[in-house]
């Protein structure tokens, strides 16, 4: 016995989103939920696994293995329904490209540094030979005005 299409598509719809869900939409209310920042925490652990790869290949390989990882652990990837969208409507199962393409651009980042690192490289860069940072040259002519 075969299905009517509106019954399958109405059975594949998804109306509540889950905290462990990744929202594969842009914008930042969805890149704030908690499903996605524990997506990206969890691929951030990864990234310099997946920078020491050399192939394209074996770099799809290892994001497949991520997904795979994060779905045993109860992740579900959704994007919203064509019809119906916002974290208020429907939501569907995204498609596997869909996924793969949201892993490898985070993954693509280079590995991030601390911020202790960045405000080391900031403070460097604004010295001056004479010694003073930028910022306080700035005070010092606001002073002379």
């Amino acid at each position: 016995m075969e299905l009517h299409p509106s019954f399958v598509l109405a059975s594949s719809l998804i109306e509540f989103i889950r905290v462990d869900d990744v929202i594969c939409h842009r914008g930042q209310n969805h890149q704030k939920h908690v499903g996605n920042l524990r997506f990206a925490s969890f691929a951030k652990e990864h990234e310099t696994d997946y920078h020491e790869l050399k192939s394209d290949q074996t770099k799809r390989v290892f994001a497949r293995w991520l997904i795979d990882q994060m779905k045993a652990r109860g992740m579900r990837f959704l994007r919203p329904c064509e019809k119906h969208r916002g974290l208020h409507g429907l939501w569907q199962e995204a498609e596997y490209e869909l996924i793969q393409n949201k892993v490898r651009n985070l993954l693509a980042r280079r590995p991030s540094t601390s911020v202790a690192e960045t405000r080391t490289k900031r403070s460097a860069k604004s010295k001056r030979k004479d010694g003073l940072s930028c910022s306080a040259t700035v005070t010092k002519k606001q002073r002379q005005i």
